[in-house]
C-alpha cells in the first residue's frame, strides 16, 4: 500500500509493483512510478519473478533522502501544532 511506498522511499529502495486487479490506486500508483523509469510494474497475469529479478538493473529505485529533511518537516509540523 501507499506507507509502503512511502517506506521504500524513506529508504532509497528499488520495488516491484504488482498491483491487484481493480485496485484502481495500487494500479495508478504501479504505473506512475513504472512510468518514471524508477520502478518495475508487473500485472499479476504476467507476473514473472524471473524475470522481474533480472530486470533490476534497470530501474534505480527511489532516490534516498538525507533523514535531516525529515527532521525539520517534523519539526515544522510539531511546531504549527502547538
Amino acid at each position: 500500500g501507499y506507507s509502503t511506498i512511502m517506506d521504500l522511499s524513506a529508504l532509497g529502495k528499488q520495488a516491484a509493483f504488482i498491483p491487484t486487479p481493480g485496485q484502481t490506486e495500487q494500479e495508478y500508483l504501479a504505473e506512475k512510478y513504472n512510468a518514471d523509469g524508477k520502478h518495475l510494474s508487473m500485472s499479476q497475469r504476467k507476473l514473472n519473478l524471473s524475470k522481474a529479478w533480472g530486470r533490476r538493473e534497470e530501474f534505480s529505485g527511489f532516490e534516498r533522502r538525507s533523514s535531516d529533511g525529515y527532521k525539520v518537516a517534523l519539526n515544522d509540523l510539531l511546531a504549527k501544532l502547538s
